[in-house]
């Protein structure tokens, strides 16, 4: 922030980035609160993001004023990118509505393509 950046990408949730979760929430924190007359930057807590985390996010940010960094969540999507872009989206319309993913994702095809390569994956 103090050098003008509009955004700051940091490690975000989750186990793959070894971050606790009180550092991520801090790091967020320390990018949008009040400092005279420095703007707020974007936090973008970020690491191996999907459609399947996006509420996770968002919860514990607790606000929409966060970027998300769904890279493997686009670009490993089993239809492809452009599907996995529009199941991000789709995950965000379930949320705004507040439906769950799964039911959301019986009329959106490429929501559920995540939500079961999701379950895959934990199987």
């Amino acid at each position: 922030r103090l050098a003008g950046l509009d955004a700051i990408i940091m490690p975000g949730f989750g186990g793959r980035m070894m971050t606790p979760e009180e550092e991520v929430i801090e790091n967020v924190r320390e990018c949008t609160k009040p400092m005279g007359h420095i703007k707020p930057c974007l936090p973008l807590p970020g690491g191996s993001d999907s459609a399947l985390t996006l509420q996770t996010v968002y919860e514990k940010v607790g606000n929409v004023d966060f970027g998300f960094v769904p890279g493997r969540g686009i670009f490993g999507h089993p239809i492809g990118p452009k599907a996995g872009a529009q199941s991000i989206r789709q995950a965000w319309e379930a949320i705004e509505q507040g439906i769950p993913l799964e039911t959301y994702g019986q009329s959106h095809p490429e929501l559920q393509a995540m939500i079961d390569q999701g379950a895959k994956k934990q199987a």
